[in-house]
């Protein structure tokens, strides 16, 4: 897990990240936890983009990805989707 408090200590190969419980996880009845959250590393992505083109494409991809594990999926679901 990444500890998003010193953003210096994401993996440069870390492009995003969905933090809390997903939907399939959750339960009507938990209280006081705190949202889920998706985090997307800005520089990370600009690093492994050319052009803008390229960085709206990836943005777009890390985003949905991490929306699919909010919902549920693992890496594998979220690959077959075609999110990798």
């Amino acid at each position: 897990m990444v500890d998003t408090s010193d953003p210096s200590e994401t993996p440069p190969t870390c492009s995003g990240l969905f933090a809390g419980t997903s939907e399939l996880e959750r339960s009507e009845y938990e209280t006081g936890a705190l949202p889920p959250r998706i985090f997307l590393f800005q520089r990370n992505l600009e690093r492994a983009c050319r052009t803008h083109a390229d960085l709206l494409e990836q943005i777009r991809v890390t985003l949905y990805h991490e929306v699919g594990h909010m919902l549920g999926f693992d890496e594998r679901g979220v690959a077959e989707l075609g999110l990798e």
